[in-house]
């Protein structure tokens, strides 16, 4: 038998990532769950689901348990509303 459901409200912290705030990002995150490569501009966070590539435009997210994960603009735009 099929069931829906709807996804419980949960509360998290972001940080929008932009060229100009990479220390933002690397104290939200902490500095050992940050690869900062300046020669390919690319940053990289731990996850849950290994090192990910975080790109300008993205919001990073620390989840309920303090994990961190990155999301894109816009996919990050059509799932949460800002609450300040």
């Amino acid at each position: 038998m099929i069931k829906w459901a709807v996804k419980k409200p949960i509360k998290v912290a972001t940080v929008k990532y932009t060229v100009d705030n990479l220390n933002e990002i690397i104290n939200f995150v902490g500095a050992e769950n940050a690869d900062w490569y300046p020669s390919a501009e690319a940053l990289y966070i731990n996850t849950l689901e290994g090192k990910m590539i975080v790109l300008p435009d993205s919001v990073v997210i620390k989840g309920p348990k303090g994990e961190f994960y990155p999301c894109r603009g816009d996919i990050f735009d059509d799932t949460y509303d800002i609450l300040n």
